[in-house]
């Protein structure tokens, strides 16, 4: 997917209605692995959301106002997120990886 500077950007995840996701962005991607499965980010990156639970339907949307800066033009966001199915001990899988280019 692609948006504007000055446009909006809509960041959707989708998953069981019961549990929560943590979303993380950055610049670049990687690949490590996991014992949540393949972490396709590059360091450093920042969360978006943390701990924030599906809709009833097992989806979320945010909605996020980008910057009217035209240095964004051509800059890839990319994004991944973690959902998680237990807590202490945390399990849970990587899933959604997504990026977006400002145009």
């Amino acid at each position: 997917p692609s948006t504007q500077p000055g446009g909006v950007m809509d960041v959707r995840n989708s998953g069981d209605p019961s549990r929560s996701f943590i979303t993380l962005a950055s610049g670049g991607t990687g690949f490590g692995g996991t014992q949540f499965g393949p972490f396709l980010l590059a360091h450093p990156f920042i969360f978006v959301m943390y701990g924030v639970p599906y809709g009833v339907d097992g989806l979320h949307t945010l909605q996020a106002n980008v910057p009217n800066n035209l240095l964004l033009v051509g800059f890839t966001i990319h994004m991944q997120s973690f959902e998680a199915t237990q807590y202490g001990p945390v399990l849970g899988r990587l899933t959604n990886p997504t990026s977006v280019t400002f145009q």
